[in-house]
């Protein structure tokens, strides 16, 4: 059986709600419920007991919808006098964060309404019908009943991350894509400029080195169709490398023209002409989001300095990107009280099902919480635990849940876990990362930042760090 953590049978939760009510009034307690829409938000205001103090009604997403708003609620909070405002917004999309900092703006402590908990609460009124009505009901039952209510974490500083590093995260996704377009389209109009084909040895001999290095692009920029390598020749496509101040060795360009002999000749000029257009517009696009990407990460990293995540990066296996966005998905550290309380926002906590006195060995986690962290924290957790890594630490870590008969994922989350749990503790007591025994774990912050002028704000702040420790040290001391 487990022990309880808390004195309250619905643990942490019924602590904060008894903490927050403790020496109220009820009857002077209202709440407002707002269901979250794009263009017609509805609202409804209510008190302690359930009773409605203002039927449902719509309102602007505006100043002036915000502020009509703002003067109902006081004014039955001053007809009650009331001691305590309750605020739940559902969350929904991007649609509800104009109206949360409207609301926050003018003094009010907002919590988001999960919109699975809406549906729930629905459920249980045995009636399956949906109207707006009915959906402000249900955040009212949870706004009272204080279930599947969050404060919103991210804020200021670390929700700018968290737009730049969202921004970034689609970027990559549709510079992936890309380039898949790019080799499907290479292999259809110069099918053997990937590597020439040997069926006698079932081997493939490369142009290049790389596909998507700079001489590969040079030839995908200029001329992608094999007969336009054929004109050009060896003397055309030495003087275009040296226009486009590249060196194209001499076996890459025999390479290069033996593939192109031996391509198949289209069946229709204007069809070839038109694929290779496309190969050199959706380069032009990989290029483009390349050097939005570039800049990104550089902002990233200038925003990283400036938090307490960059100790993050004394971590073997952290860089400025997996740090960035692990802070921009958590926000201040100092919201939490806990370490769980990060797993469980992740969602990778293990689900336990128990039952007289027996559960199960083998433990899924919820998957519940925010997906965009998940993602991050898994892994960062298998980056961790990989040989490339050569992190000792978390590749122990490895072989020990290894031995013991765990598979790769279940270990990638444990070591997520772990992660979770000493980045907690590092971010709240703003130390660096050391385990005795494992000193080789550790990296140096100031190589993994590209920027000098990053390097030199990372600097003092650990010089600050430092000198924060002596002085903690020589208190102890005296």
């Amino acid at each position: 059986m487990g022990n309880s953590t808390t004195t309250n049978i619905r643990g942490l939760r019924g602590d904060q709600r008894a903490k927050e009510l403790e020496g109220l009034d009820l009857s002077r307690v209202i709440a407002l419920a707002i269901d979250t829409a794009r263009d017609y938000p509805k609202a409804l205001i209510f008190d302690y007991f359930g009773r409605v103090l203002e039927k449902p009604f719509f309102f602007d997403v505006n100043q002036y919808g915000i502020l009509s708003l703002h003067h109902r609620v006081q004014h039955w909070a001053g007809c009650v006098k009331a001691q305590r405002i309750f605020v739940g917004v559902e969350v929904a999309g991007c649609y509800h964060n104009a109206i949360v900092e409207a609301l926050e703006k003018l003094g009010y402590e907002v919590n988001l309404v999960n919109s699975f908990t809406t549906s729930t609460e629905r459920r249980k009124m045995l009636d399956f019908s949906k109207t707006d009505d009915k959906d402000l009901r249900a955040i009212g039952q949870a706004i009272l009943a204080n279930n599947g209510l969050s404060p919103r974490r991210v804020t200021g500083f670390y929700e700018q991350l968290q737009l730049v590093c969202r921004t970034r995260r689609r970027h990559v996704n549709e510079a992936s894509a890309l380039k898949t377009q790019l080799r499907q389209l290479m292999t259809l109009v110069f099918r053997e400029f990937q590597g020439l084909t040997n069926p006698a040895e079932l081997e493939q001999k490369k142009i290049f080195d790389s596909f998507w290095g700079r001489k590969s692009r040079l030839i995908m920029r200029h001329c992608p169709l094999p007969e336009q390598i054929l004109q050009l020749g060896e003397t055309g496509l030495q003087e275009l490398a040296k226009f486009e101040n590249t060196r194209l060795k001499d076996d890459e360009i025999r390479l290069l023209l033996q593939a192109a002999e031996r391509a198949l000749v289209a069946s229709s000029v204007e069809w070839a002409q038109f694929q290779s257009e496309q190969v050199i517009f959706r380069l032009q696009q990989l290029e483009t989001l390349e050097e939005q990407i570039a800049a990104l990460e550089l902002k990233m990293e200038q925003m990283l300095v400036k938090s307490p995540a960059v100790l993050l990066l004394s971590i073997k296996g952290i860089h400025v990107i997996t740090a960035a966005e692990f802070i921009a998905e958590v926000g201040s550290i100092f919201n939490y009280t806990y370490n769980r309380q990060l797993i469980k926002l992740a969602g990778i906590n293990p689900v336990l099902s128990q039952s007289g006195g027996k559960k199960t060995k083998a433990y899924q986690i919820s998957r519940q919480g925010n997906p965009a962290l998940r993602y991050i924290v898994t892994l960062i957790g298998k980056n961790l635990c990989s040989k490339n890594c050569a992190n000792t630490y978390f590749r122990t870590y490895y072989q020990r849940l290894a031995k013991r008969g765990k598979s790769p994922s279940q270990i990638y989350n444990a070591a997520a876990n772990k992660f979770i749990r000493i980045a907690f503790a590092m971010l709240q007591n703003q130390t660096l990362f050391y385990i005795p025994g494992f000193e080789d774990s550790s990296s140096d912050i100031l190589r993994k930042l590209s920027c000098q002028k990053n390097r030199e704000a990372a600097k003092k702040a650990l010089e600050f760090l430092n000198a924060t420790e002596n002085l903690k040290k020589q208190l102890l001391c005296s």
